[in-house]
């Protein structure tokens, strides 16, 4: 076959892998204690909380969206500002954005992070009991919840802020009477 035809398949799959999720890393559970104080510089909304302050049900009356997410994972890093983006538009119509973060240091790498990058929402130190619960098998992966706190989308990989911002802003509109 003439090289020319090969490089389309080439660029294609090199486009692939770097668009693909990021391998999940096993870490250590953080170590117990209480919500780490935003660093100077963060916005409004962001915090750092342990996981066993986090549960889905407590967000129901709101669209949840999950992010399964690590400093060290290139395609979590390019969906971030898209969820800035998202927690601030729709913040006032019932969207709640939660990181979960999988940082085996979360404590000192988190908090600057989300400064650097304007990070307005909350994240999680996410333990082994969370990853168990959530299955969660490549980084990123999103999860969103409607209203009642039924899991609406479970998606590895990076989503476009066009494709998610699709599926939450129906899940926003007030119910028809």
């Amino acid at each position: 076959m003439p090289r020319q035809h090969l490089i389309w398949p080439v660029i294609f799959a090199l486009c692939i892998l770097s668009l693909s999720a990021c391998k999940a890393k096993r870490e250590e559970p953080a170590p117990p204690g209480e919500e780490t104080a935003a660093p100077a510089g963060a916005p409004e909304g962001f915090a750092l909380i342990d996981a066993s302050a986090f549960n889905v049900s407590d967000y129901k009356g709101r669209v949840l969206v999950l992010d399964f997410w690590a400093t060290w994972c290139g395609p979590c890093k390019m969906a971030i500002p898209h969820l800035i983006e998202l927690q601030e538009k729709y913040r006032d119509q019932g969207l709640t954005v939660i990181g979960i973060t999988y940082d085996d240091n979360a404590d000192k790498d988190v908090p600057p992070y989300a400064a650097e990058v304007g990070m307005n929402y909350v994240n999680v130190r996410a333990d082994d009991e969370l990853k168990r619960k959530y299955a969660i098998i490549g980084l990123p992966t999103i999860i969103i919840y409607d209203r009642d706190g039924n899991e609406i989308m479970k998606r590895p990989g990076y989503i476009g802020k066009d494709q998610l911002e699709a599926k939450i802003a129906p899940l926003l509109e007030p119910p028809r009477t």
